[in-house]
């Protein structure tokens, strides 16, 4: 039978290939579970995933308390710790945040304010003497700066990559080319997914479909996303 016409059946179904639905895949196969992987394109990270800043945020310019801010700063704290050992190029180079003018200046402190309330206290200010010898190139006029040592730039392809790789060495089924073109209830209460690739049965389906997360949201009877 072939990939197209094939039937599978799993207990997790994952919509997306992208670095949010391959570290889930991946966190998913430290249980005992059945795992499909649908992507829609030829790739894993073929989406927004490979469209960004590749920048490691330390979460120093979130608001404290929130879910983003506790999440970005997990999120960085796991992958500088898993990367090197996955093989995915991070380099902590730093950042600074650097006052043209005397508004700008003022704000510093409140800015070093907040990222210790988010609970990174590696902000620190930097004096214009400082800043043109870190930054010689620097065009005139830099009243000081704000520096974020630990901020970082992250390879965004190696990353869905590895996740994804992980993955599928631990049993997970990887179907890409497989956009999701619909779903309806089974007899059993299963999720019934049709897909260019084919037909999948699944327990559960996790959304990481990236830019067509609101069309999967639809398709289970949602229009609120």
């Amino acid at each position: 039978m072939s990939t197209a016409q094939a039937l599978v059946r799993c207990d997790v179904a994952v919509i997306g290939a992208g670095v949010v639905g391959a570290a889930i895949a991946r966190a998913l196969m430290q249980y005992r579970l059945d795992v499909v992987i649908l992507e829609a394109g030829d790739d894993v990270g073929a989406g927004t995933s490979k469209a960004n800043t590749a920048i490691l945020h330390t979460g120093f310019d979130t608001k404290p308390g929130t879910l983003e801010s506790r999440l970005v700063r997990r999120g960085y704290a796991l992958l500088s710790a898993w990367g090197p050992t996955a093989g995915i190029p991070l380099e902590r180079l730093g950042a600074l945040l650097v006052a043209w003018d005397d508004d700008q200046l003022a704000r510093l402190p409140a800015i070093a304010d907040n990222a210790r309330a988010t609970g990174y206290g590696g902000a620190r200010p930097i004096t214009p003497e400082d800043l043109r010898r870190f930054e010689p190139h620097l065009g005139p006029g830099a009243l000081g700066a704000l520096a974020i040592p630990d901020e970082a730039i992250v390879c965004p392809f190696t990353t869905p990559l590895a996740f994804a790789t992980e993955a599928v060495m631990n049993g997970a089924m990887l179907r890409l080319a497989s956009a999701v073109q619909g779903r309806a209830e089974g007899p059993d209460g299963t999720h019934v997914l049709s897909t260019t690739s084919g037909v999948v049965h699944a327990d559960w389906v996790v959304n990481a479909a990236g830019l067509a997360s609101d069309t999967v949201d639809r398709f289970f009877g949602h229009d609120t996303f």
